[in-house]
């Protein structure tokens, strides 16, 4: 289990959303166009997403707020994946880049 955590205004308030990852496949250069940026191959993941939270705070005890339109199933490219930073595409998200 994950969790994906955006910060609103610092660590005061944030958006945490939880569920699972795991590689897809492996992705090829053949499978992006010219206007896609400049991409090294990387790794293919999905992500499934169980829900989403509004936290007040930093730990997720001050997590009042649900967001249940927030699942599914999602899937990126990856460039880079840390413990704390990921670098990619969401493929079926609008192709936004994820930094």
């Amino acid at each position: 289990r994950v969790t994906n955590v955006g910060q609103l205004l610092g660590p005061l308030i944030n958006v945490q959303v939880s569920g699972t990852v795991q590689q897809a496949m492996q992705a090829t250069d053949q499978e992006f166009t010219s206007s896609s940026f400049p991409f090294i191959p990387g790794q293919r993941f999905e992500a499934y997403i169980q829900g989403g939270k509004i936290c007040f705070s930093s730990t997720s005890d001050n997590c009042w707020v649900d967001l249940p339109m927030i699942q599914g199933k999602g899937l990126f490219d990856s460039l880079y994946v840390g413990d704390r930073l990921r670098i990619g595409q969401n493929l079926n998200g609008g192709g936004a880049r994820v930094v």
